[in-house]
């Protein structure tokens, strides 16, 4: 006979509090009224009900959380969330910082942007340089906020763009943009997702020949209807609404398309070297050519039910059931949070 373990959910591994034995005051998972399992049949049935319990849970948090982000990795530094509306900020060489009324976080190279409840944008120094980033503070009534190394963006609620610091697109034409729900910055071009969910990109050159081959493969997805998008170093990684990504990188041998093959995608991130896909159950796929400074992100394939993911340059951060943050590559001098 099996003894079932009384101290803490089999889903979510919260610590059973109280004298309630009927469900978890978490995840809500119904306990079984026993304490030993009288067969091996019974023991069966309970490990079939927790597994089948914990899938319909990763995906329907999985999916909540690529909506609403509760992790950011910038290049030295790292936000999570504590409990609503409080993100948690650990940078490089200072101490934490907990923010209250937090919206999004997003990191450039040498800041973070605080998107606030009330629509108001925050921009907070990491390390030095000033091109004109922190230049956010009249923006107002904004809904998304994205950065580059040393610029910053602002969705406001109409669906204009707003722009400050060294951006690669002339700022003009980047603010005159109209019905925009989210933006992503990949260096060499900048990929807007519109209000209609339709997928755009705009290249500092126009359409040279360069960028011809991005320009058809936009033209090819204008019927795909698009849940969110992500951005590295030279490639734009966009989630459709059937859990499939589809890469626009600037290097047609970009190793990083191989994510188009994955199916069942709730969420994507993009760093330097990879497309890292969160799937349906909790596991993560990961698409790129793994080298010398890899720093251990090819072992993220092996992390188990992550709900939130999130890319710095080089570095991949993960939040399982449990509460726990995972990491991999180099964040804050590849020291170990």
């Amino acid at each position: 006979m099996a003894e079932l373990n009384t101290f803490s959910c089999p889903v979510c591994r919260t610590h059973r509090l109280g004298k309630n034995t009927q469900s978890c005051s978490v995840c809500g998972f119904s306990y079984a009224f026993v304490q030993w399992f009288a067969c091996e049949e019974d023991l069966n049935a309970w490990v079939k009900e927790v597994k089948n319990y914990k899938a319909k849970l990763l995906e329907q948090i999985g999916k909540s959380y690529a909506q609403n982000p509760v992790l950011s990795l910038g290049e030295r530094a790292v936000a999570c969330v504590l409990k609503k509306k409080q993100f948690l900020i650990i940078t490089d060489g200072t101490e934490p910082k907990i923010y209250h009324d937090v919206a999004q976080i997003a990191f450039g190279g040498q800041h973070c942007l605080l998107l606030y409840h009330d629509g108001h944008v925050e921009s907070i120094q990491i390390s030095d340089g000033n091109y004109g980033q922190y230049d956010v503070e009249n923006w107002e009534n904004i809904v998304f906020v994205a950065t580059g190394d040393n610029c910053s963006y602002g969705v406001d609620k109409s669906g204009k763009i707003q722009v400050s610091g060294l951006t690669t697109i002339p700022q003009n034409e980047v603010q005159g943009l109209v019905n925009v729900k989210e933006v992503a910055d990949a260096k060499t071009f900048l990929a807007v997702l519109g209000q209609d969910r339709k997928l755009s990109l705009i290249f500092s050159n126009g359409k040279a020949a360069l960028s011809d081959r991005l320009f058809r493969k936009a033209e090819e997805c204008q019927n795909i209807t698009f849940t969110s998008i992500a951005a590295g170093e030279n490639c734009v990684a966009a989630l459709d609404e059937k859990g499939r990504v589809h890469c626009f990188c600037m290097r047609e041998d970009d190793s990083r398309r191989i994510a188009e093959l994955w199916e069942n995608i709730v969420a994507v991130a993009v760093d330097s070297r990879y497309v890292v896909g969160l799937t349906d159950k909790g596991k993560l796929q990961l698409a790129g050519e793994k080298t010398i400074m890899d720093a251990g992100r090819a072992d993220v394939i092996s992390w188990n039910d992550i709900i939130s993911i999130s890319c710095s340059k080089a570095g991949i951060g993960a939040i399982s059931l449990d509460g726990s943050f995972l990491l991999a590559g180099n964040l804050i001098k590849g020291d170990d949070l």
